[in-house]
């Protein structure tokens, strides 16, 4: 059986999982019980839309956010993004949490598409070059696969999904929206020479569900604290949008807080009376909640910083990895440069000067650190003074928060006998906050002077890994297992242990994204070996290698290249056999979605022998390293129109 969908896709594949749970909420509550105009209306209820992503290779991949509607049944377009609202955005910030564009008021009514458009007109693009180098893309070296052919990006591309079962927007009932733009399936990057062109063929996840292992921000102005009432409201100014502007055509947002809230205000942070200190500042003033929503959607903050803590406001602030420090002196790649007078710009290196007196704060935390505790690759906000002459940040008198860092490696099974002793991990480490290991002269990082492993080849190859109490790592014995961790480094100077874990992620079971491309349209017989509704879909290894640019699956950022991985050989792609597998077929912008996998398979041949070319294969499931399969609970292929039409 088949559903015909009849969609315009206006130059971009967008694909959208959209999991429909209706969370309900009384008028009066907290968190989601807020509105963008400040109270609530009989025709209206509430959406909360925000913005995530998945690592990339990037440094910075900032475009213009320009729109996001909802269309109703009857074709009635309805702003959830202000008309006014356009803003950049920079989605290499966006790896380790959800930033929320809006948190305003929609009309009620029945929802079955939904419309985001993306601006690159002005987009500011910027790459490693393979010497680790940071090289800007230009906006001419940008093109997308719009479903016929490549195009230069020059005008805004609207990303057009339906949504089945539509959308049901009612009074007291707040709708969390997702939006997951992930860089690394999404985008290509290529050299000529020291010259770079950009090829995106973009695929976005979505979900009404809160992601638990992304923190969720909400940015803005302070409107008011209710001290007694332990919360306060915020107005809603997301990513680049300058702080200073009070009108409320984002939303407001009401943000709980608890006995457990780290205040960190004017890099002063709090153990006690934080709400009390924060009622002391003036309306207005900048404000960041990191927290998490109940099943209600009321939120509540684990962190909130405020005043000259929040980058932005009152000093210039950078945000980025440590790649190396000598003495107080620390080298930053990928730095993300606040100005205190709103601009931004992206450096490929900073030098930070601290001293006695920097004001360090962690993440989540409400103890108290020092310099000392900052080690080769922490990802850190640095708050001080920027001289743009010597490209310096001088931190002496601001402060420096450490927050949580995300590496990638495979395990080295089994540890060393004094590693296994303290109960630690030990980790051939591939990335630190995205950033590539290169282990070569031009590696990015610099090990010394963090501990007794302390030369590059030896922190690369045994970087170690100190568990948090009540981390189960019973299930980590497999050698060469590929693991996401996230945590903090170890104090300079006191390795090992070299890194905190305070999550572990076995990749081997993560959710796995296949992306697979033959340009403009390879024939049935040379993208597939065989085809069989019970064997799945064997794929052509050679085909794959002279053509396309996309052949990978992505855990979590652990990219596995079928051409570089798994030269020569026909990876296996099968359903997984669950009851809620989906499989489409979208030709020449037609989307045609089949409920059982034989369908599917009938509907290919068909296609196929009446002349059209596979163009794509988009799948989500899971990835078996041993027998290069891959299990899909979704699978999507992109057609040409038949040769006879």
């Amino acid at each position: 059986m088949k559903k015909r969908l009849s969609t315009t896709w206006k130059g971009i594949v967008f694909i959208l999982f959209l999991s429909l749970i209706f969370l309900m909420q009384s008028c009066g509550g907290g968190g989601g019980g807020s509105s963008s105009s400040g109270s609530s209306s009989s025709s209206s209820g509430q959406a909360l839309i925000g913005l995530t992503d998945a690592p990339g290779d990037f440094v910075r991949y900032a475009v213009n956010v320009t729109a996001v509607q909802l269309q109703k049944l009857d074709g009635t377009l309805v702003y959830a993004l202000p008309p006014t609202g356009a803003t950049v955005v920079d989605f290499t910030q966006l790896t380790n949490m959800t930033e929320f564009l809006t948190a305003g008021t929609v009309e009620v009514g029945t929802y079955n598409k939904v419309i985001m458009t993306l601006d690159y007109s002005n987009a500011d693009i910027e790459v490693y070059d393979n010497n680790g180098y940071v090289i800007p893309i230009p906006v001419a070296n940008m093109t997308y696969d719009n479903g016929t052919t490549t195009t230069a990006i020059t005008s805004p591309i609207d990303l057009t999904v339906d949504l089945s079962p539509n959308l049901t927007v009612a009074v007291g009932i707040p709708v969390q929206l997702a939006l997951d733009f992930n860089l690394a399936n999404n985008n290509s990057v290529t050299f000529s020479g020291d010259t770079p062109s950009l090829e995106v063929s973009p695929v976005l996840d979505a979900s009404l569900t809160p992601d638990t292992d992304k923190i969720q921000r909400f940015r803005g102005p302070l409107q008011s604290v209710n001290v007694s009432g332990n919360s306060f409201v915020m107005i809603l100014r997301p990513f680049a949008n300058a702080l200073s502007k009070h009108d409320t055509s984002f939303g407001t947002m009401t943000v709980n807080v608890n006995s457990n809230t780290a205040f960190d205000i004017d890099g002063v942070t709090y153990t006690t009376g934080g709400l009390q200190a924060l009622n002391a500042e003036p309306q207005y003033t900048a404000v960041i909640a990191h927290g998490t929503f109940d099943s209600s959607l009321n939120f509540t903050a684990e962190e909130v910083l405020a005043g000259s803590s929040v980058p932005g406001g009152t000093l210039d602030a950078a945000g980025g990895t440590v790649l190396s420090r000598s003495g107080n002196t620390l080298t930053m790649k990928g730095a993300t440069l606040t100005r205190s007078t709103g601009t931004i710009s992206c450096d490929p290196t900073l030098t930070v000067t601290l001293a006695s007196t920097t004001k360090v704060s962690k993440q989540f935390s409400k103890g108290s650190f020092t310099i000392s505790d900052i080690s080769v690759g922490q990802h850190i906000d640095v708050l001080g003074t920027y001289d743009s002459t010597t490209n310096t940040m001088d931190a002496t008198n601001g402060y420096v928060r450490m927050d949580i860092t995300a590496i990638l490696g495979e395990l080295n099974y089994p540890a060393s006998a004094i590693e296994q002793t303290n109960g630690w991990l030990s980790l051939s480490l591939e990335a630190i906050d995205g950033i590539r290991i290169l282990n070569t002269a031009t590696d990015p990082f610099d090990f010394a002077g963090t501990g007794t492993n302390s030369t590059n080849d030896a922190s690369i190859l045994d970087y170690v890994i100190n568990p948090e109490t009540g981390l189960d790592t019973s299930t980590l014995t497999t050698n060469h297992m590929p693991l996401r961790m996230k945590g903090f480094m170890a104090p300079f100077g006191s390795a090992p242990e070299d890194f905190d874990a305070q999550t572990i992620i076995n990749l081997s079971d993560a959710k796995a994204f296949l992306n697979v491309g033959w340009g403009a349209g390879r024939l049935e017989s040379d993208v597939f070996t065989s085809i069989s509704t019970t064997a799945g879909l064997v794929l052509n290894g050679s085909t794959m290698s002279s053509v396309g640019v996309f052949h990978r699956v992505n855990r979590e950022n652990d990219i596995t290249d079928f051409v570089l991985n798994y030269p020569g050989t026909n990876p296996i792609v099968q359903p997984d056999g669950a009851s809620t597998d989906n499989f489409c077929i979208d030709q020449a912008g037609t989307l045609t979605i089949y409920d059982t996998y034989a369908g599917f398979i009938n509907a290919l041949n068909t296609a196929c022998t009446a002349g059209a070319k596979i163009r794509h294969l988009y799948g989500w499931g899971t990835f078996s390293d041993g027998s290069e399969t891959f299990s899909a609970y979704y699978l999507q292929i992109n057609l040409t129109k038949p040769s006879s039409s």
